[in-house]
């Protein structure tokens, strides 16, 4: 028998799935190059022999630095909320919490990069709330994790 709709309690991964779903979108937007496009420079490294060993990007433009910008702040969020959800309350408490606070703290300077990014990169109003939306929802769950544990410890 199922549990009905009204009573069910929220996944205990919905956050690792939001965030997941927050980067994918994030790397989706921050890869168009018309919103966040710049020059690109190569720098090509040779052996001895002239043969290209390795070739690195360079991003030029300040939308470029931006994109990587945003990039690493969601990243950031669901590598502290993963590495976060490793540690058990009992084992190192206080590391837990610092890397759910530091989740919560990407979280919002994301949100705070996607206005910028919305003002200087062209994103509608549309495509930035919703993105800001995915972000929000994001740390609202981060949130409660926090908090629900911080109870849970007392």
């Amino acid at each position: 028998m199922s549990v009905p709709k009204s009573q069910r309690s929220e996944g205990r991964l919905k956050l690792h799935v939001e965030l997941r779903r927050l980067v994918d979108h994030t790397l989706a937007k921050t890869k168009n190059a018309r919103k966040f496009g710049g020059m690109a420079n190569y720098v090509i490294t040779r052996d001895e022999h002239g043969l290209v060993t390795s070739i690195e990007e360079h991003r030029t433009s300040s939308r470029m630095a931006l994109a990587e910008r945003i990039e690493h702040a969601a990243i950031a969020a669901g590598e502290c909320a993963w590495r976060a959800n490793d540690i058990r309350i009992e084992e190192d408490w206080p590391e837990r919490h610092r890397l759910q606070a530091e989740c919560i703290r990407n979280l919002d300077a994301l949100m705070w990069l996607i206005e910028v990014a919305r003002a200087s990169c062209g994103l509608s109003g549309r495509e930035a709330r919703h993105w800001s939306d995915m972000a929000r929802d994001a740390r609202n769950l981060a949130r409660r994790w926090r908090d629900s544990d911080a109870k849970r410890r007392r």
